[in-house]
């Protein structure tokens, strides 16, 4: 575990920050469907796939009352959702700390039972914030969780996993 944990710590990270950039939030309106077949001649609902990355950008942008609306069915309580999407970063930011912690500390067991029990709590909070979304909270469009998301929550239930047994690893006394 100890020589392959720095490249199994480096490729989940790279996962991670990958899969931001992949679609997070798959957004079907058969509303706009009907329209765009009524003058455009184009058949069926018009879908959009938004990355990670792009979440905030939309929030921020013209086109916000529809990514405010997602944000929303994720957090229903959310003040100021449109600067607030800025935290979806902190998924990809995150898992460079924990790849720069895991390189920089490799032989501190509790830097890296820090590490693995961060990434935990990410994936749990993460899949939490996903069972409990209210996709269905307009009846214009229908919202479904992209790829990008499970990939994230995996990668990060990965880590947190790598960081715990290497967290063992280090704690077990060799005999001399």
């Amino acid at each position: 575990m100890n020589r392959a944990y720095p490249v199994i710590i480096s490729l989940l990270a790279a996962v991670v920050i990958m899969a931001f950039f992949m679609p997070w939030i798959r957004v079907e309106s058969e509303a706009m469907g009907f329209f765009n077949k009524l003058f455009g001649g184009k058949k069926g609902a018009q879908v959009e796939s938004i990355s990670g990355f792009r979440i905030p950008i939309i929030a921020n942008s013209e086109e916000s009352k529809m990514m405010i609306d997602i944000i929303m069915a994720y957090d229903p309580d959310a003040k100021d959702p449109s600067k607030r999407s800025y935290l979806v970063w902190l998924y990809p930011t995150l898992a460079l700390m924990i790849l720069f912690f895991s390189l920089a500390f490799p032989r501190n067991s509790w830097v890296n039972l820090g590490c693995g029990i961060l990434a935990a709590l990410v994936f749990g909070f993460g899949m939490y914030k996903v069972m409990n979304a209210d996709t269905n909270r307009t009846q214009f469009m229908t919202l479904t969780v992209g790829p990008g998301v499970w990939v994230t929550l995996w990668g990060y239930l990965a880590i947190g996993i790598a960081g715990l047994f290497k967290f063992v690893s280090l704690s077990i006394k060799k005999p001399q």
